[in-house]
């Protein structure tokens, strides 16, 4: 696969009209793709019985378990480039646990392919009002307008995300590079709560230089990672879940393309 394959695999084949943040009536086909993204994705351990209460009550829906007390948690960073229908570029950090249908530990990357598995954001920051809009109205999604200090220079990943108040939120300072991820099309789910209704979204991206490195092998990188949440209602709710204290995985990559399919009710 290339990114050219990639395209013509997610052709636009539906759509959704809502009023954007203008109270103007849009229309936004699916699957949204971007193109020329950038990503930084820290995945921490947390106190599985703790994340399990802040998940949405379903029989499908358990921690992504990978010892018996201890389940997986995102902090995903993306920088869009260029979004079809004409929508500008933006900030989105994806801030929550890992969910499976498994209650059994398991590798993410098995859990994708053989199971239900993905994403429920707890916290969902951008930087851009007209995706902030579409995000809650289609998905009923955590999104919420914040401030956006990043930069991504010789291997060096700093973010820091604050409100209007200019109060600190979350900061990361992050070295990156490692080992080169696999060439394939990359699949998440994700999950949200509208009218009562579970929905999930199918997301694809597809990278050809994306690298990662672990705690396990890289132990010297892992220790330069500095990963800060600040004091907030949602910080707190986070750090209740007790999160480890370093990463055990940084994965990194300057070129992705990506597809975000519409929502459907959780099966």
């Amino acid at each position: 696969m290339n990114h050219q394959d990639f395209f013509q695999k997610h052709k636009v084949n539906s759509s959704v009209e809502i009023k954007n943040h203008l109270g103007e009536n849009r229309i936004y086909a699916f699957p949204t793709v971007f193109t020329e993204n950038s990503n930084v994705t820290l995945i921490f351990t947390a106190d599985a019985k703790k994340v399990a209460k802040v998940l949405p009550n379903h029989p499908n829906v358990k921690p992504l378990m990978i010892s018996k007390t201890r389940c997986l948690f995102l902090f995903v960073n993306y920088l869009y480039g260029n979004v079809t229908d004409n929508m500008v570029g933006y900030n989105e950090t994806i801030i929550g646990p890992m969910f499976c249908n498994s209650s059994f530990p398991v590798l993410p990357m098995i859990a994708k392919e053989k199971y239900q598995a993905g994403v429920y954001a707890l916290d969902l920051p951008v930087d851009n009002l007209e995706n902030c809009n579409r995000g809650v109205k289609i998905w009923n999604l955590p999104k919420n307008m914040k401030n956006y200090q990043r930069n991504w220079e010789n291997n060096q990943f700093d973010l820091e995300i604050r409100d209007d108040s200019n109060q600190l939120l979350y900061r990361i300072s992050a070295p990156l590079g490692g080992k080169p991820w696999p060439k394939k099309e990359d699949k998440v789910l994700s999950l949200s709560v509208k009218d009562g209704n579970l929905l999930t979204t199918n997301s694809f991206s597809y990278s050809e230089d994306m690298v990662y490195y672990t705690s396990l092998f890289s132990k010297n990188l892992i220790e330069k990672v500095e990963f800060e949440i600040g004091d907030h209602p949602l910080g707190r709710i986070i750090k209740d879940l007790d999160l480890s204290e370093k990463p055990i995985v940084v994965r990194s990559a300057e070129n992705i393309s990506s597809a975000l399919d519409k929502p459907v009710v959780f099966g």
